[in-house]
């Protein structure tokens, strides 16, 4: 799943309160997307997701409630999900694991 979307808000957690439309310095910020989707965490120096973050993709129809297609919580490196992380699915089914450059690194072990 992509995190990149074309609009957004950025709310700074940290200092002195700024909303925004871009990602303007490091730090810990709330990033909300024009399809709902949520990016909460840390952006580095480059204003990229650096760090612990949770990322939530969500779908906003025409008159239909949000709704949440899948939940990361975890590690981010350079902008990609990258260490240790969960997927959450709307069915429930979750992965935990590995990640390196977005994309699960092994297979959990039984």
């Amino acid at each position: 799943m992509a995190d990149e979307e074309s609009l957004y808000k950025v709310e700074y957690l940290e200092g002195e309160e700024q909303v925004q439309s871009w990602v303007s310095r490091s730090g810990a910020a709330k990033v909300t997307y024009d399809s709902g989707s949520i990016f909460e965490g840390v952006f580095n120096d480059e204003k990229q997701k650096h760090g612990m973050g949770k990322f939530t993709w969500m779908t906003v129809a025409e008159d239909e409630e949000p709704k949440v297609l899948a939940v990361y919580e975890g590690l981010y490196k350079d902008g990609k999900r990258e260490g240790l992380g969960k997927m959450t699915y709307p069915s429930g089914d979750e992965y935990r694991g590995d990640w390196l450059d977005n994309k699960v690194r092994r297979a959990p072990t039984l």
